[in-house]
């Protein structure tokens, strides 16, 4: 769908089913003058962003696997959980992708999923061993690009677990996005 006859341009992909229409992707810039210079960067955007949520399923079990091979004790299968879980709530988004991704993350461990305090999570990521906090950094990280666009929180949640870990976020964000939008596992 494109739209640009008001001053705000409207770029989304749909599915269209028996049910209704079901939105995958979509973008709205409001601005009156810049419709040429907007519409194709948005289309791209788009895109970009339905692929990733289109290759989530597979993305979720990738970092079960790799989480699954990691040195992890209780403690850090917890912690990895924990950490997902604060992800989820500050995407602000039940994003199918991420019941997927808890859902297979419990069954697989046999834990629960809860929401404790991001505080307390980043404490426990501080007093990990470097193969945990890889281990956490690595899921966290794919959370995030899940959703195929990410919340300013989200962002923020990331950025303050690397800076637990003395490790800087860098570029590891849009390498996971190109990660699952090329159908790459772990």
């Amino acid at each position: 769908v494109l739209d640009s006859s008001t001053p705000a341009v409207t770029t989304a992909l749909v599915a269209v089913t028996a049910d209704g229409v079901d939105p995958r992707a979509a973008r709205r810039t409001v601005d009156a003058r810049a419709h040429g210079e907007l519409l194709a960067p948005q289309v791209a955007q788009v895109l970009a962003e339905a692929r990733v949520r289109a290759a989530g399923p597979s993305a979720v079990h990738g970092a079960v696997a790799a989480l699954e091979r990691a040195p992890l004790d209780a403690g850090g299968r917890r912690l990895a959980l924990d950490a997902v879980a604060e992800l989820i709530v500050a995407a602000e988004d039940a994003h199918p992708n991420y019941d997927l991704l808890l859902a297979r993350l419990c069954e697989t461990f046999g834990i629960e999923a809860r929401i404790p305090e991001w505080s307390e999570v980043r404490a426990r990521l501080a007093r990990s061993d470097a193969s945990t906090q890889r281990a956490v950094l690595a899921l966290m990280t794919t959370t995030t690009a899940l959703r195929g666009r990410i919340r300013r929180r989200q962002r923020r949640v990331l950025e303050d677990a690397c800076a637990a870990c003395d490790l800087p976020s860098g570029d590891m964000l849009q390498a996971a996005q190109r990660r699952i939008a090329e159908g790459r596992g772990e």
